[in-house]
């Protein structure tokens, strides 16, 4: 009799968190791909523990958990599953048979089916109440937290060459979604590192911040030392992990990219993750996390490429501010080759009623143990700086980031021709059309080629954001175009100034000074 009634109470809460799955709306997310194994239970969430008895007949399946797959022979998740992503509550339901079933009489307490937190591994909490578990084996996921209240689990780390886990979803009324595991250092044979894993959502907390990207090789100083960790085969860095969102609550910020390096082919730094969106009325976007810090190659004819920041989320429906977009690689060079910068995110754009909109990411990061801008022997180009976000009613518009420096023909090599091209200054976010200022523009990346048959273009500087309606807001000014410079005469261009943004009562934004020589100075807005 005892069992029975256990199993009438687990069909009630599912009929009731069914019911309430049912009035839930759609919620945009990018959970892991769902797969079917030799049962009617669908892994939406790759979560494995003892508890989840369905595990073990996938334990011999491609790409199950626990199982270590290279991120270079992964299959890639079709891009329509992130236009319709498993809601976390029906993820909860689907599996919640397998969890009553492998412990029915552990109802309510420590690794309770109903109510309790999770015990094992990557197993979710209680169906309403509980805290899901961490994961601990590389790779997997964390479990959710319970339907009602609960917080989801962190995702661990990957191994080597394996993408971290994702967070676990927390609950309807109270807990915040976890954190994405970070990606693994690069496979030597492969020389592709692992990605970050997924930042939780969350309904009423904070989505779970995205996990970094693995290093593929890297190249630091430690205690004024030069650290070359270089691997020997093309290298990857791996891409942040996406910033959870939240319904009523902040965005999970997104996580930073891996760096690159190597001595044989192309290097390429990981990007940084997007910021997690707000849904509801009040809340503000997630960061969005920067490129990896570096991408070096010395193999002849090789291309470094640097990795672009990931956008700012965007705040909630009514209030919160836009989150603000990542920066692009710090450093990035091609001893023998080519070079080309990552990009700035985008600023997040602010709440629908007030809220400031987020400014856009650097081309190219400031922290890092060498020079900033991109460098190669052959032809530098620099990545273009984010534009800043809006703010639709009333509220500031964002910054745009600033465009990236480049140097060509630097290293003495064989080429000729080269050519050093500066990124593009984002654009600034339109203030709020009642009231906000609008965001100023990137300054444009300034260029340089010592070599006499060298060319040189600094790149434009971006536009000044519009401002709203009342005479006290100002549109942005134009951002400065990048110098320019190269010993030939006539080799050397400097990049046009921003236009400045339009603005009541003549409080236009001043156009941006052209950089030298040759840039033309932007209109006045």
């Amino acid at each position: 009799m005892t069992t029975h009634r256990f199993l009438v109470s687990a069909v009630t809460a599912g009929a009731f968190a069914a019911a309430g799955a049912a009035l839930m709306p759609a919620q945009p997310g990018s959970p892991a791909q769902a797969r079917i194994v030799s049962m009617p239970v669908v892994l939406v969430d790759h979560s494995c523990a003892a508890t989840d008895i369905v595990c073990d007949l996938a334990s011999h399946t491609p790409g199950a958990d626990g199982v270590v797959v290279p991120a270079a022979i992964r299959q890639v998740a079709p891009t329509a599953l992130a236009a319709a992503p498993i809601d976390p509550i029906l993820a909860r339901l689907l599996g919640a048979p397998a969890q009553i079933l492998a412990n029915p009489l552990n109802v309510i307490g420590r690794g309770g089916w109903l109510i309790g937190d999770a015990v094992e591994p990557g197993a979710n909490g209680g169906l309403l109440i509980g805290n899901g578990a961490g994961g601990r084996t590389p790779g997997q996921n964390g479990g959710y937290g319970g339907l009602l209240v609960g917080a989801g689990g962190n995702g661990a780390n990957g191994g080597i060459g394996q993408d971290g886990g994702n967070g676990g979803a927390g609950g309807l009324f109270i807990g915040n979604g976890g954190h994405g595991g970070n990606g693994g250092a690069a496979d030597p044979l492969t020389g592709v590192a692992g990605n970050g894993g997924n930042g939780g959502a969350a309904s009423r907390g904070t989505g779970g911040d995205g996990g970094n990207g693995g290093d593929a090789g890297s190249i630091t100083i430690v205690n004024g030392e030069r650290v070359d960790l270089s691997i020997g085969v093309a290298a990857t860095g791996g891409n942040g992990g996406n910033g959870g969102y939240s319904s009523w609550g902040d965005g999970g910020n997104g996580g930073n990219g891996g760096s690159a390096a190597t001595t044989v082919g192309d290097a390429t730094a990981g990007s940084g993750g997007h910021g997690g969106a707000s849904l509801g009325g009040d809340g503000n976007g997630g960061d969005g996390g920067n490129g990896g810090v570096s991408a070096t190659t010395s193999a002849t004819n090789a291309t470094a490429t640097g990795g672009s920041g990931g956008n700012g989320g965007y705040a909630g429906s009514d209030f919160g501010d836009g989150g603000d977009g990542g920066d692009g690689s710090h450093s990035v060079a091609s001893g023998a080759g080519n070079a080309i910068g990552g990009n700035g995110g985008n600023g997040g754009d602010a709440g629908s009623l007030f809220g400031q909109g987020g400014g856009g990411g650097d081309a190219n990061a400031t922290a890092g143990d060498f020079a900033t801008g991109v460098f190669a022997d052959g032809n530098a180009t620099g990545g273009t700086g984010g534009d800043g976000g809006n703010a639709p009613y009333s509220g500031n518009g964002g910054a745009g980031g600033d465009g990236g420096t480049a140097a060509a023909g630097g290293f003495g090599g064989g080429f000729t021709n080269t050519v050093a091209t500066g990124g593009a200054g984002g654009s600034g976010g339109s203030g709020g059309f009642v009231a906000g200022d609008g965001g100023k523009g990137g300054d444009g990346g300034s260029a340089k080629d010592p070599r006499a048959d060298g060319v040189s273009s600094g790149g434009h500087g971006g536009d000044g954001g519009s401002a709203g309606v009342q005479n006290a807001d100002h549109g942005g000014d134009g951002g400065s175009g990048g110098n320019a410079q190269s010993p030939a005469s006539g080799n050397a261009s400097g990049g046009d100034g921003g236009n400045g943004g339009t603005g009541p009562a003549g409080n236009g934004g001043s156009g941006g000074t052209g950089g030298t020589p040759g840039g033309q100075d932007g209109a006045d807005g």
